[in-house]
């Protein structure tokens, strides 16, 4: 259901305004939506699927037929990425070569400590079995926290 304002008395029209557009968008398979030049990671699973954004000035909300998915806050500017790890990390553990290949495989590195542990990984273990390691890190840290992760890795 569309949220309206009234126009208010210098419109030059009458009625009400939606408070949001509403767009279509394609999961591409780079698990990604593009929002007026911006890139939003969505859930994989949907990879391929169309949803529905209702774009708000300070936040996206992001349905799948009728269900709500997310709500996102808006990037800031008119370029860039916003990715969230949690959203392909399982389809990245089901394929490990498309990390090394990922659009946007810099933003899967939530802060400094887990982009050293990605490179100290790769030198350890090799570029394939490094990069596999630092996916099932990726995995725990969504699911016991960034914050527990970077700790550990910091050390």
């Amino acid at each position: 259901m569309r949220t309206a304002v009234s126009t208010g008395e210098n419109w030059p029209f009458s009625g009400r305004v939606s408070e949001y557009d509403e767009l279509t968008c394609l999961v591409s398979q780079h698990s990604t939506i593009r929002i007026k030049k911006v890139t939003y990671s969505v859930p994989a699973r949907l990879i391929g699927r169309p949803v529905r954004v209702e774009v708000y000035e300070g936040h996206l909300k992001i349905f799948h037929g009728r269900e709500l998915l997310l709500s996102l806050p808006r990037a800031a500017g008119d370029r860039g990425a916003v990715i969230d790890y949690r959203h392909i990390i399982e389809h990245l553990l089901r394929k490990p070569g498309a990390f090394a290949h990922y659009v946007h495989r810099e933003e899967l590195f939530p802060d400094s400590a887990f982009r050293l542990a990605y490179d100290r990984l790769i030198a350890d273990h090799g570029e394939r079995a490094g990069r596999l390691e630092y996916l099932h890190l990726l995995k725990l840290a969504a699911e016991l926290g960034e914050a527990a992760i970077s700790s550990l890795v910091a050390q």
